[in-house]
């Protein structure tokens, strides 16, 4: 059985692999990749890759009952695009796909479900609130949208 913090992980992929994106100027669906995996420099644009990474967790809030406790967790989640794209068509497409991902992952009806067998199974997430977005240039040519994300969750003991 998947621990609460873990379905919680599993539900934030699954959720922004579902996001139909509103850009034109890529048409490809978001594709989680393990970390390793992402190279922005043989990038061919046509894929938003990305990744989720469990940053860590603050002090529990409180004990809801003997059984559960009220915990917020921090999130990154990491998206790579190639150095290659035009100046002003890469901005276009961060800042739909920066609209995309924070319709998607902040909607109280996205916070069910971890995977397409388990669309509405519990989470314990009780909010998604987003810390911050950080747009960087990397080595390899290619940029990335940074973003923390803060979950309030019921962690079932």
């Amino acid at each position: 059985m998947a621990t609460t913090l873990h379905r919680a992980w599993l539900n934030t992929v699954w959720r922004i692999e579902q996001i139909v994106p509103t850009s034109t100027i890529v048409q490809k669906r978001f594709k989680a990749l393990e970390p390793d995996d992402i190279e922005t420099d043989v990038s061919d644009g046509m894929q938003r890759a990305f990744t989720v990474r469990w940053e860590g967790a603050g002090p529990d809030a409180g004990i809801t009952d003997m059984f559960q406790r009220e915990a917020e967790h921090t999130f990154d989640v990491t998206v790579v695009y190639p150095g290659k794209w035009r100046w002003q068509k890469l901005h276009e497409c961060l800042m739909q796909d920066h609209h995309d991902l924070c319709k998607q992952l902040r909607n109280p009806d996205k916070w069910t479900g971890y995977d397409d067998s388990n669309p509405s199974a519990t989470t314990g997430i009780q909010d998604r609130r987003r810390l911050d977005t950080r747009f960087e240039a990397v080595d390899e040519g290619g940029y990335l949208i940074r973003m923390r994300w803060a979950l309030t969750m019921f962690e079932v003991e």
